[in-house]
């Protein structure tokens, strides 16, 4: 299954497959992720296969997409 999500880069929308995702970080201040990514509006940050992805919403709107995807219009099947 995958999700959708709010890039920083350009506001794109990135799909993203949940069985990918290693981890989901809030971004806080004096994180290292902080002063460039909180700068270009992002609040968290998905890490996948040694990448990171930072993206607009929060670990909260994240979890509820994660829990109930049709409700968020957010179901991707392939």
């Amino acid at each position: 299954m995958f999700i959708k999500l709010h890039g920083i880069v350009g506001n794109n929308r990135l799909i993203i497959n949940i069985d990918e995702i290693e981890a989901i970080q809030e971004i806080k201040n004096g994180s290292k992720y902080y002063a460039f990514h909180t700068e270009h509006g992002a609040k968290s940050v998905i890490s996948m296969k040694k990448n990171t992805i930072p993206v607009k919403e929060s670990i909260t709107q994240i979890e509820h997409m994660l829990k109930n995807p049709k409700s968020y219009g957010n179901e991707v099947k392939t």
